[in-house]
Parts: C-alpha cells; sequence; structure tokens
C-alpha cells in the first residue's frame, strides 16, 4: 500500500512539476558573506548610551542560501530562470524602553553580480535596492546605494561600516524607533541613534 502511495505522489510530481536549470547563478564568496556570519544565533551584545542606559542585542536566526547546484524544481506556470544568492541575519534589540527587531542581508545580482544590501532596524530600513559599491562606480545613487565607511568606536577603528538612516531608506522608513544605525561588516549593528538624541554604542572588546 505504501509503494503504491509512493508512486501515486511521483505521478502528481511530475505532471505539475518540472526539473529546470537555472539561466544564470551568484554566488557569495567568504568575504561577502561575513556582513552576517560575523555572529551566530544566541550571540549577544551590549550598548551603553551617552546617558547611562544599557541595552542587549541577541541574534535570533541566520539563513545563508548560497547553492551551486544548477537544477531546480519549479511549477509550470513559474519558472524562475535566476538563481540569487542570500543570506542574512535577524535579532532583537531590548532595553528598558525598547524592543525591536532588526535584520542585515546581503545578497548578488545574477545577471550583474553586483552585491546588495538590505538592513532595518525598528522602523528605520535602507533602500530595498540598495548596493554595496566602490569608490570607482560610475553610477553611484547617493540616496540608495552605499559607500562602506570607516568609523571609530571607543578608540578602535572599524573599516567597512553602513550607515542607514532617512537619506538613505526606503519609502516606509521612519525615524518612529531611531534616526539611524550604523552596520559593520566584521560585527554587525555597531551603534544607534533614538528619537531624542540618544546614542548607543557597542562594547567591542
Amino acid at each position: 500500500m505504501k509503494n503504491y502511495k509512493l508512486i501515486f505522489a511521483l505521478i502528481v510530481l511530475s505532471m505539475t512539476s518540472c526539473i529546470g536549470i537555472y539561466n544564470r547563478m551568484s554566488h557569495l564568496n567568504e568575504d561577502e558573506l561575513e556582513w552576517v556570519t560575523n555572529c551566530k544565533p544566541g550571540d549577544k551584545a551590549y550598548f551603553y548610551s551617552d546617558r547611562g542606559n544599557i541595552e542587549t542585542l541577541k541574534i535570533t536566526e541566520l539563513e545563508i542560501h548560497n547553492s551551486r547546484n544548477p537544477f531546480y524544481f519549479y511549477s509550470i506556470d513559474h519558472d524562475p530562470g535566476n538563481y540569487r544568492a542570500k543570506a542574512f541575519c535577524k535579532f532583537n534589540l531590548n532595553g528598558k524602553n525598547t524592543d525591536l527587531k532588526g535584520r542585515i542581508s546581503v545578497s548578488k545580482d545574477a545577471k550583474t553580480d553586483e552585491l546588495g544590501f538590505h538592513s532595518f532596524l525598528g522602523r528605520m530600513q535602507s533602500h530595498y535596492t540598495a548596493r554595496i559599491i566602490s569608490d570607482d562606480t560610475a553610477d553611484y545613487d547617493l540616496t540608495v546605494d552605499f559607500r562602506p565607511q570607516t568609523f571609530v568606536i571607543n578608540k578602535k577603528t572599524i573599516t567597512d561600516c553602513i550607515v542607514v538612516n532617512l537619506q538613505n531608506s526606503s519609502n516606509l522608513a521612519t525615524t518612529d524607533d531611531v534616526e539611524e544605525f550604523v552596520v559593520s561588516k566584521h560585527y554587525g549593528l555597531i551603534k544607534y541613534t533614538k528619537p531624542d538624541g540618544e546614542v548607543f554604542i557597542r562594547k567591542i572588546p
């Protein structure tokens, strides 16, 4: 009886879906993945404000979709065609008057091989089509794209940082939760500013 059920399931699967080969595939290398693999679920970080308050960040989820397998199943009415490599981490930020969720994600376009970046903290979020680009990129869009910057936190120089604020945010972003925040490739969230001007800085060893 079990064999009949298996055969029936395979017949249904073959009638409703097919195996395809991606036209193009992107792949994130280890250096690009570091934007999200600098942490693991359960990790914690502590932020100290200029007013003596302390808040805690906890990593809740880490996902990486970076396959090199060119084959995929698709339904008859949907053929994805291209594979976009992507990865993200999610976190919670909690304090006396804070309960926010955040996310940092990177992806690579299968056609252009450009590295995309998206992040949010509460209701402040970067533009969905933002790219991480170098100084020699001619079509740099100040209101969308990111050029990594350098910050000094507790006398420690941190390179490859991205600042998210209203200047480069999505249309849905607001400053209700934070005015801006800074993400480091090597550490994740390192700094954020509340609407009342209170600044929180991550404790970095």
